[in-house]
């Protein structure tokens, strides 16, 4: 199989629903990072996750929108929140396979131009689509992640220490301009929305989301979203061609479901499965990016997988930085693409829990270490 080298990786900055994007389309957020990434590189093809959005092909469309030549094709992946990073991992696959040596991938969602959906004949739009049978159970990701807290026994006080911890990590990240290097040049200096001091006392106060008697809040619980992230991945003889040195090489992914009514961990198996394969430890693994949806989830996975929590989002994850579903995935690669050169390990892990429990994780590596 032939090598593949994540060589850039950008994304914009990450709004509120009904906040600083809500009136930019999706194809407009994603083809500002289109321009800044790839225009000058012999794209052989764009691949965008996406989850909510118009249809229509958004890849092909917001290539389009970003002045590529007609001749670029563009295709769209639907795999929700996993989305973003299921299209990175089918584009390196495609250039294991010689299907192509340079690929733009990443992810893009507006929550806030989320349209409504109606069944025909029906007045009533449908809420959400189905990601399970009925009879299997369909819970939205907050009763998941409700059945979650429940099942392995996490309590309200532990889901909201975590939250503060990792609002605490992504507000020092921002003091100290760590995200602006992984912006595209027009959002740099600007702060994702969802980035804020929160107080404990604040944090207790808020009221559970499901039911009287629940444990997941707004504060322990990630916010709807809107923004863009891609990366550009390329083969050796690419790399060689267009005079870049590579450093990041995809070495592997591995997606895995999991029971629907417990979707928040369906990573632990495809963490997992890709750890077996690649005959790695969690030792090994310097930084994680975890789509941290809801803090249940993460400490759930940290109950199966020995999870070391000082290389996990270390500057904090979604509950503070928002997801923007179809884009998270490719928002991890995107941070992982910056974090892992400060530190000292080798490896690194993008992973996503997505509705409906299927969960994806993909195995970076620095091409050398220093």
């Amino acid at each position: 199989m032939n090598a593949v080298y994540v060589v850039k990786a950008k994304r914009t900055v990450i709004g509120k629903k009904g906040g600083i994007h809500k009136k930019v389309s999706p194809e407009k957020l994603a083809a500002a990072v289109f321009s800044e990434l790839g225009k000058a590189l012999p794209v052989d093809g764009v691949i965008m996750g996406n989850a909510v959005g118009e249809g229509g092909n958004i890849a092909r469309h917001s290539l389009l929108e970003a002045g590529f030549h007609p001749s670029v094709p563009g295709l769209t992946v639907d795999s929700q929140c996993g989305g973003g990073l299921e299209a990175i991992v089918t584009a390196a696959r495609f250039i294991q396979a010689g299907a192509g040596d340079c690929y733009l991938a990443g992810g893009v969602e507006s929550t806030s131009l989320e349209p409504a959906r109606f069944r025909v004949g029906e007045k009533t739009p449908i809420p959400r689509a189905s990601f399970a049978p009925a009879d299997i159970g369909d819970p939205d990701m907050a009763a998941s992640a409700e059945s979650v807290a429940e099942e392995f026994r996490i309590t309200r006080a532990q889901q909201d220490a975590y939250a503060l911890e990792s609002y605490r990590r992504a507000y020092e990240a921002d003091l100290e301009g760590r995200f602006d290097e992984e912006k595209i040049l027009a959002h740099q200096g600007i702060r994702d929305e969802g980035i804020r001091k929160l107080s404990e006392r604040l944090v207790k106060r808020m009221p559970p989301l499901t039911m009287p008697s629940g444990t997941i809040t707004a504060a322990n619980s990630c916010e709807k979203s809107d923004g863009a992230a891609a990366v550009i991945l390329m083969s050796e003889k690419a790399c060689r061609e267009a005079g870049v040195k590579p450093w990041l090489q995809f070495v592997d992914s591995v997606s895995a479901g999991d029971d629907p009514n417990y979707a928040s961990i369906s990573p632990i198996g495809a963490i997992q499965k890709l750890l077996y394969r690649n005959s790695l430890h969690i030792d090994a693994i310097g930084r994680m990016e975890f789509n941290e949806a809801y803090a249940a989830q993460l400490i759930a996975c940290g109950k199966h997988i020995p999870l070391s929590f000082s290389r996990v989002n270390v500057s904090g994850g979604s509950l503070t930085l928002g997801h923007p579903y179809g884009a998270s995935g490719a928002i991890n690669v995107c941070r992982l693409f910056h974090e892992l050169p400060r530190c000292n390990m080798k490896y690194g892990i993008a992973t996503v829990g997505a509705a409906g429990g299927v969960g994806t994780a993909a195995l970076f590596k620095k091409v050398s270490v220093t």
